[in-house]
């Protein structure tokens, strides 16, 4: 996970996974979008991403 963004009530918050599928190995990186109510909660929830064929490592400095 990287490092939160967060302006009020919404937080971003990107992810970097790689993983084995079981018919080879893939990369998904992506982000999380959360939108919090006045209690805290999450009220929404988004998220995108995209699926790499293989292993890649995050760039440098992500997650910084």
């Amino acid at each position: 996970m990287g490092r939160p963004f967060s302006n009020g009530e919404r937080v971003a918050v990107e992810f970097w996974a790689t993983m084995n599928t079981g018919e080879g190995e893939i990369t998904l990186p992506g982000c999380l979008l959360l939108d919090f109510d006045d209690d805290w909660r999450c009220r929404a929830l988004r998220e995108y991403w995209h699926v790499g064929e293989g292993r890649s490592e995050p760039p440098a400095g992500w997650g910084i």
